[in-house]
């Protein structure tokens, strides 16, 4: 605890202790300048406490104005557990052999099962920053979303997907472009992407070379890292089309540390030995489902190795102590009132009456003062 004007503490305190202590002696000479204690009927002892009660309320309300008086300030500690939060991007496919039908039964189509098991990965990782980028022949950027934390928008951008099926497969081009709302999105709001010039630097990556990234690496050092951030494509083919070759745009991702996962669906995706040496350099994996229809399940899986880790925040804040003191100190107060009322002279319940005394004498037979004042000192 700490106090706002503590030279009150220092100067006030002592000059009620000492005041408070002559208050006490006056009380005591003024008690014996006309009495004697043999007039005196004895009081209860409880009713002896009782005041030495109110005289201890008394002296801790002066104490405790004193203590409001300096602004006494407290401090609460907080702690809050929370899930780290990500940042990732959805890189759906909607080429033309998406509409492949997957299940005769219900006649559900390859890009109906992703965007289903999409959704259901959305749900899962609600408190996440996500993008989606749709590609076919190239990146249908009206239907893409920036990143965001609705669930319910992302999800309905989605749905809209499964009816604008067609084209070829430029998995880079979707890939390049998630990668720049990533990058985006940790720009400062005044700064502006520069998106020609990092198509440039990315198409002079070669044989896995990223020494000209400069103008990435100065993004990146001035807005921060881009850890646990993640780019997750869903496809049914490699890439046959497209300006960004994802070989080259997985160097650049594994230099800066975008964990990429890749989830072939149906059985005829193959990735060719070096998409899937880049893609696990990232971080992240390539996986496998033949059968449309197990899309969840590996969905599930990559939801399970980006895990989240476990936040403690630990937050101080000051509170006024001063209305409490106060408080205490009027209701210190208020309690002696009222045993001084009841109290005082035995006026209520008349038990500090004197003895009869004859006039002219004082109470002993002998001639002197008559007593004018009669009271107990305790």
């Amino acid at each position: 605890m700490t106090f706002s004007y503590s030279w009150a503490i220092w100067l006030c305190v002592p000059l009620w202790v000492v005041g408070f202590a002559w208050w006490l002696r006056i009380q005591r000479k003024r008690a014996i300048s006309y009495s004697d204690e043999r007039l005196l009927a004895s009081p209860p002892k409880w009713m002896i406490y009782l005041w030495r009660t109110g005289i201890a309320a008394a002296f801790c309300a002066g104490i405790f104005a004193i203590i409001a008086c300096a602004r006494p300030l407290g401090s609460v500690t907080e702690s809050r557990l929370y899930e780290e939060m990500h940042r990732g991007c959805l890189v759906m496919d909607i080429s033309l052999s998406m509409n492949t039908v997957e299940d005769v039964v219900t006649q559900e189509t390859r890009i109906q099962v992703v965007v289903k098991s999409a959704k259901e990965f959305a749900q899962k990782r609600k408190g996440d920053q996500l993008c989606m980028v749709p590609f076919e022949t190239g990146v249908r950027l009206a239907l893409a979303v920036a990143p965001t934390t609705d669930t319910i928008a992302f999800n309905q951008a989605l749905d809209n997907l499964i009816t604008h099926v067609e084209g070829n497969t430029a998995m880079g081009d979707g890939m390049f472009f998630a990668f720049s709302m990533l990058l985006g999105d940790i720009l400062e709001r005044n700064e502006r992407l520069n998106i020609s010039r990092l198509q440039k630097e990315i198409a002079e990556v070669k044989g896995g070379r990223t020494e000209g990234l400069a103008y990435i690496d100065d993004l990146v050092s001035r807005n921060g890292a881009l850890t646990d951030t993640f780019i997750l494509v869903l496809t049914d083919g490699e890439y046959n089309t497209g300006i960004v070759d994802p070989l080259a745009l997985l160097s650049v991702l594994k230099r800066f540390g975008l964990k990429t996962y890749i989830l072939g669906v149906g059985k005829d995706f193959a990735a060719n030995e070096r998409l899937v040496s880049l893609v696990k350099q990232t971080g992240g994996d390539v996986l496998y489902a033949h059968d449309a229809n197990d899309t969840p399940q590996f969905l599930e899986a990559i939801n399970r190795l980006q895990k989240r880790k476990i936040l403690t925040e630990v937050t101080r804040k000051q509170i006024e102590l001063a209305p409490m003191a106060m408080g205490i100190a009027l209701g210190c107060a208020l309690f002696f009132l009222c045993i001084w009322a009841v109290l005082r002279g035995g006026a209520v319940f008349g038990l500090f009456r004197p003895k009869s005394v004859p006039f002219g004498t004082n109470g002993l037979g002998a001639p002197g003062p008559r007593v004018i004042q009669v009271r107990r000192t305790w």
